[in-house]
């Protein structure tokens, strides 16, 4: 079991009656961005969403806690089920004093706040994740408004980051439409095979396209072990993308110059994905300024 998850579990432990969701996750986001929690980089990260901040993760990881039938799952409440409250103990036993102690801190601080009172309080200490909220009176912030004149080529990769670090990072950037440039949009980290990603992207109403001509197969990608290589099969694929995949190129130049917009890889670097030679592809036609995200 996941460090995280068991903190979850200990965190629902402390409520003998189940808990709001919308609580839960407010719990949760409090722990990650007001205690040493903060440090811990495998925990939750959140993006702005209908209720303030939210955690495609955290959701997906109480899906599996209740497939393990330590939780129950309701349409609005989550709570320990009697398995996970009988094997708590050998669930937990192994949290750090840090986790304890940071669970501890957050309980005996908001407990006593209903749902409407603590959404206040997150919505007060961190206005950003506001602006998707379904409460408009509520939005401390707004979306930033992208400006024609000042209209990027953006690129993405999602290595080293989670669903909700990965959506939030577009959604700072108002990030309109998600151009998926891989051969194969699967993955084996949540959220970023091509299923999840749409459906993720239409929630945060970010269209979702997947371009698979503009990638590399894995097959191309073999043995690179040196900036040499990785020239090599650069430069192959520039001469590919301007050639016979123009027409491709020439369709994502269209979408960036219309409504703001990034591509999207796997590689954090990128000088060593095919991103980057396909922006440079894309600006020769539109004349934008490329912005690696």
């Amino acid at each position: 079991m996941l460090t995280r998850e068991k903190i979850v579990l200990h965190l629902l432990s402390c409520f003998p009656e189940p808990l709001d969701k919308i609580s839960l996750v407010k719990f949760v986001f409090l722990l990650r961005h007001q205690t040493m929690l903060k440090a811990m980089s495998s925990f939750y990260d959140f993006v702005p969403y209908k209720f303030g901040p939210f955690s495609f993760t955290l959701y997906r990881d109480l899906e599996r806690l209740s497939d393990k039938n330590l939780v129950v799952l309701k349409d609005t409440e989550v709570a320990l089920s009697q398995l996970g409250r009988s094997l708590l103990p050998q669930n937990t036993d192994s949290l750090s004093s840090v986790a304890s102690a940071a669970i501890a801190d957050v309980v005996s601080e908001f407990k006593g706040y209903d749902t409407n009172t603590l959404m206040k309080h997150v919505y007060r200490l961190h206005p950003w994740f506001t602006v998707n909220s379904e409460y408009i009176s509520s939005r401390l912030m707004s979306r930033t408004q992208l400006d024609q004149s000042n209209r990027l080529i953006c690129t993405i990769g999602y290595e080293g980051k989670s669903i909700d670090t990965f959506m939030n990072d577009l959604l700072k950037e108002d990030i309109r439409v998600l151009i998926d440039v891989r051969a194969n949009a699967l993955s084996r980290k949540y959220g970023f095979s091509k299923g999840q990603l749409s459906s993720i992207c239409q929630k945060l109403e970010i269209e979702y396209l997947h371009e698979r001509s503009l990638g590399i197969s894995s097959k191309e990608r073999r043995h690179l072990d040196s900036r040499q290589s990785y020239r090599i099969l650069f430069e192959r694929y520039g001469k590919r993308i301007n050639t016979d995949d123009h027409d491709s190129v020439r369709w994502v130049s269209e979408v960036m110059e219309k409504t703001p917009s990034a591509m999207m890889c796997f590689e954090k670097d990128n000088q060593t994905c095919h991103r980057t030679s396909l922006a440079n592809a894309v600006s020769s036609l539109n004349g934008l300024d490329i912005n690696h995200l």
